[in-house]
């Protein structure tokens, strides 16, 4: 796959970093707020490695504490950071850019491009896809 100024070998390089694997883990779960301990389970991620390169994230402020419970401090990933920002800018480009890709290949599938419209026009990838299974099973009635 080619993206416009990004090497995809440097990228995968960059995500395969213990660093971005929690930032990355963080942003598919916005909404929610975990423990160290249930981010190492969930990365299966050695608790040294993890200890090594969580203070920085959160020294920068990437992920922060939402809520303690009893000795426990709750962290999530600060929406309101320029890098946490721009990283999910470039995950929704690159997958809108992989969205209009399989389009081209699916072109006699008319829900797709009803979808990738949805989506250009703001609309939430999860309520698009709602949508487009909603359109393909009425197709298939």
């Amino acid at each position: 796959m080619h993206i416009e100024g990004v090497s995809i070998h440097t990228v995968e390089d960059a995500w395969g970093s213990p660093k971005l694997r929690i930032i990355d883990f963080f942003l598919d779960n916005p909404l929610f707020d975990f423990t160290k301990k249930e981010v190492i389970e969930a990365l299966g991620m050695s608790k040294q490695t993890f200890c090594k390169y969580f203070p920085e994230l959160e020294e920068y402020k990437i992920v922060v504490v939402s809520r303690k419970i009893g000795g426990a401090k709750l962290y999530k990933i600060n929406l309101k950071h320029p890098l946490v920002n721009m990283l999910r800018e470039c995950e929704t480009k690159v997958l809108l850019q992989i969205a209009e890709q399989e389009a081209e290949k699916m072109k006699k599938v008319p829900a797709i491009e009803g979808l990738l419209r949805s989506v250009r026009m703001g609309e939430s990838v999860k309520k698009a896809t709602t949508w487009i299974y909603i359109k393909l099973d009425w197709e298939n009635v």
